[in-house]
């Protein structure tokens, strides 16, 4: 509701007395109340009542308010005269809008300015940069395998964690040949539970997240450089998650269950002599002995063996390795013995 120029009055009711005697108005000042006008002029503040009493314009609507701890509230205005009290020659006030307004507790429009959008933008545009603290890692991008991975597929965590390997290497060393140069796990993969800030691969990007004990595998892998790395990647989605040092906060594992145990044989990787002469890395792998044409060679297994018309052999390995070809030894005959003459003694 609209209010006039007013000062507001609290009061308590302890008692009323009708007050009949006639004396000159008063006006109202500011800062005046019944309460106040009563223990000035009538020596008792609790007569406010007879002011009342003597003053009917104040029991009109709008005037008085009773408050729910029983205290009644009656609305006095500069200018106006009051029955009841001695007069002083006391005039009203001329005050400016602004200081009435204050007085009867109505405040001025705030006015919004320059400053105040520029704030606001600033906290909307800081919200919306740091809303990946809040998105969920696993629904918030296109997955790479929908659904996860469960720990009850221990190969295919294996395979899983073999592209990751291999596109890690690859993007630190874009002309790696992966044919011929692949990442090696050298431990167990676990699975457990990952938290902290980190980037999250989805199929179609890169973004940071915030894990909150999400279930995650971990394993460690030797790359062709000789650099090693313990890469991590969601349960859930099967996106692989990298966490960079001390840059991300809150980084933190929690042990589960072996999915895959280490392999059995970890050895440095053998040196190997690359077509153009170079020397790389060959990666340790079981070997097996193939005998053509006379000659023993020891390949890795799975290697292709051919031998060409013009008896010419073809060997082809998917990896890098020592292969070793030597001539077969022929075994020695061995001289039968002539059969003894027979002889007789004629009897």
């Amino acid at each position: 509701m609209k209010k006039p120029i007013l000062v507001l009055l609290f009061l308590v009711v302890f008692s009323a007395v009708a007050f009949a005697q006639s004396e000159p108005v008063y006006t109202v000042q500011k800062g005046d109340t019944l309460w106040t006008l009563s223990g000035d002029y009538l020596g008792n503040p609790l007569k406010w009542g007879e002011l009342l009493g003597l003053n009917p314009f104040l029991k009109e609507p709008g005037r008085q308010w009773l408050l729910p701890d029983h205290r009644l509230v009656v609305l006095i205005k500069p200018g106006e005269q009051l029955a009841g009290l001695e007069q002083i020659g006391v005039t009203a006030e001329a005050l400016p809008l602004s200081e009435l307004k204050a007085e009867a507790g109505i405040s001025e429009p705030f006015v919004y300015s320059g400053w105040f959008w520029a704030a606001i933008l600033a906290g909307a545009y800081a919200l919306y940069r740091t809303r990946w603290r809040f998105e969920n890692p696993i629904t918030s991008g296109l997955p790479i395998i929908e659904g996860g991975i469960p720990p009850e597929s221990p190969r295919n965590v294996e395979e899983r964690f073999q592209r990751i390997a291999e596109r890690r290497y690859g993007e630190v060393n874009p002309g790696a040949n992966l044919s011929v140069e692949r990442p090696v796990r050298i431990g167990e993969i676990e699975s457990g539970y990952l938290s902290g800030d980190g980037v999250v691969q989805y199929r179609d990007r890169r973004e940071r997240r915030r894990m909150r004990h999400e279930p995650a595998y971990r394993a460690n892998f030797r790359f062709p450089d000789r650099r090693e790395e313990v890469l991590y990647f969601l349960q859930g989605c099967a996106n692989d998650v990298t966490f960079y040092g001390t840059r991300y906060k809150g980084f933190e594992w929690q042990s589960g269950e072996t999915v895959a145990p280490a392999p059995q044989t970890v050895r440095e990787p053998l040196r190997a002599v690359g077509r153009a002469g170079e020397v790389v890395d060959a990666i340790p792998m079981p070997m097996t002995t193939v005998t053509i044409a006379g000659l023993r060679m020891v390949v890795p297994e799975g290697a292709s063996v051919r031998v060409g018309e013009k008896k010419e052999i073809s060997i082809s390995v998917s990896h890098a390795c020592d292969i070793t070809i030597g001539h077969v030894k022929k075994a020695k005959a061995v001289k039968k013995a002539k059969p003894a003459a027979a002889s007789g003694a004629a009897s």
